[in-house]
């Protein structure tokens, strides 16, 4: 009787053990994820396209041929949007409750609503970013989806975990002015 209490014992304690995040504070983590992803709006917001482009995935920044032509790229994606009446309205993200550990990364996916002011009404588009940390959720940096699917994103993020969930995209939603 004795050996079977022992016996459970130790597979209750093995089992906790075993369900319990490894290596980072969840919490911190989500709360830096959210501080990281609303400053990177606020960049953007404040057209400071240099710092926020800190906030951009290595390998992204990599692809655009380095942080100053990424920022160049990005003020000029601003500047389209101007020169055809339209103007950022609104950045939102949207943090989950999820975080995935990953060959030591911490991964996850958040929902960005972007709200662009047309000539006529607003629109609201919600798109997705792949956010990654490499400190243990210390510092973050962002992928935006485009659109596109999870296998995709591993073709330019290649350690990008297959337990991520990218929604699909959805269809801009128009709200004429009344």
């Amino acid at each position: 009787m004795v050996v079977r209490k022992i016996l459970l014992l130790l597979v209750l304690t093995v089992s906790v053990r075993g369900s319990a995040q490894p290596g980072f504070d969840t919490t911190a983590a989500l709360l830096n994820l959210k501080a990281a992803s609303q400053n990177m709006v606020a960049l953007l917001a404040t057209k400071d396209f240099a710092a926020f482009t800190k906030y951009i995935h290595p390998a992204i920044i990599k692809l655009a041929g380095g942080e100053e032509k990424m920022a160049e790229l990005t003020r000029k994606s601003f500047q389209e949007l101007e020169g055809q009446g339209y103007s950022v309205k609104d950045v939102a993200v949207r943090v989950p409750g999820k975080i995935i550990l990953e060959k030591d990364q911490l991964q996850s996916v958040i929902l960005q609503e972007l709200t662009i002011r047309l000539k006529n009404g607003t629109v609201v588009g919600k798109s997705y970013m792949v956010a990654v940390s490499y400190d243990k959720g210390k510092h973050w940096f962002f992928a935006d989806t485009g659109g596109k699917e999870l296998w995709q994103m591993q073709a330019v993020l290649p350690d990008l975990s297959s337990q991520l969930v990218i929604p699909a995209k959805e269809a801009p939603v128009f709200t004429p002015d009344q």
